[in-house]
């Protein structure tokens, strides 16, 4: 979002379900401020003072609807990977339908390297904190692929989602989770953080 002045916190949260609603039923490209305007019963130059493009927008509307906060690393390598797999998989919240959409527009080339930019990378320096602090602490083995660890458990939750159309649940993101610690991936290099 554009920064200035304070905004109507109850119009943007307007805005934001008008553009995810647009999406939902027609997809990123039918994404317009004129749309979203009228929708959510505003000026489109409300709009415009929020955000610069459609892709600002659409990648506000994302972190509207999920949960793209760090978070906070115990030490306690099962838990911390569980609840970071947990945290890949879309919000129980928005839908069936939804759930599928949101990963799409992640996807949608316009709004994947905002993405990356902003989330995925933080996201995933964290998850290689979690496993290179393992193998410091002697939980994992040297030589463990911390991007290939990481890679297989993030793929569970987004994997579900678009081809199973359903969140996968916790106990089974803990066998995957307990699987691959038991015996991890291993690389020539470990991976930097």
């Amino acid at each position: 979002m554009t920064r200035g002045r304070p905004r109507d916190q109850e119009l943007t949260e307007r805005a934001l379900l008008a553009a995810r609603d647009v999406m939902l039923e027609e997809g990123f490209e039918a994404l317009s401020f004129d749309r979203v305007a009228d929708a959510a019963q505003t000026s489109r130059s409300a709009i415009y003072r929020r955000w610069e493009s459609k892709i600002e927008l659409a990648y506000d509307v994302l972190e509207f609807y999920t949960d793209f906060e760090p978070m906070e690393i115990t030490g306690n390598l099962i838990e911390d990977l569980v609840t970071y797999t947990m945290r890949n998989a879309p919000p129980r919240e928005i839908g069936d339908t939804a759930r599928l959409s949101i990963w799409a527009l992640i996807v949608s080339p316009d709004v994947l390297e905002l993405y990356i930019a902003r989330i995925g990378a933080g996201r995933r320096k964290q998850g290689l904190q979690i496993v290179n602090g393992a193998v410091e602490r002697g939980e994992l083995p040297v030589g463990t692929d911390a991007n290939l660890l990481l890679d297989l458990l993030i793929g569970l939750p987004i994997l579900s989602t678009v081809l199973r159309d359903t969140i996968t649940p916790e106990p089974r993101v803990r066998a995957a989770v307990l699987a691959l610690t038991s015996s991890p991936p291993m690389c020539a290099e470990p991976a930097a953080s």
